[in-house]
């Protein structure tokens, strides 16, 4: 049942989707050339590459950032540097409603996204957890 259908196809002319797909997106990418990584190879990435990977694979890191550490870092990146951007974010509560992917983009943007927000072996390990389920 639902072999003609079209179940399990995610092409737009209903037809098999190609097996190497050129739209993957470069953590998507990245991702996949680190399937055969080791820990030490792993260990080296900075840490918004980790959390990159971490998102692209839909994993939760939230539980290895330090999110009173985080929220009030990008508090203090917000307020001196005034992104158009980030306009409309007044005050330290905005931030801290923020979901910790996006916190960390915009602690990237500003060059904050570092081991002080973020513990780093926690992140490795979530990776590594993955091993053999690497897209």
């Amino acid at each position: 049942s639902g072999e003609a259908s079209g179940e399990g196809t995610s092409s737009p002319s209903g037809g098999s989707p190609p097996k190497s797909s050129p739209r993957k997106s470069r953590a998507a990418n990245a991702v996949e050339k680190a399937n055969n990584w080791s820990r030490a190879e792993i260990e080296q990435l900075p840490v918004p590459q980790l959390c990159r990977w971490l998102e692209a694979l839909g994993t939760d890191f939230s539980t290895a950032v330090y999110r009173d550490v985080a929220v009030a870092t990008l508090w203090r990146q917000i307020e001196a540097a005034r992104p158009p951007a980030l306009a409309a974010v007044e005050t330290i509560e905005h931030v801290n409603y923020w979901p910790v992917p996006e916190m960390m983009k915009w602690l990237e943007y500003f060059g904050a996204a570092d081991e002080t927000v973020a513990d780093k072996p926690a992140l490795v390990g979530l990776l590594l957890q993955h091993g053999e389920e690497l897209p």
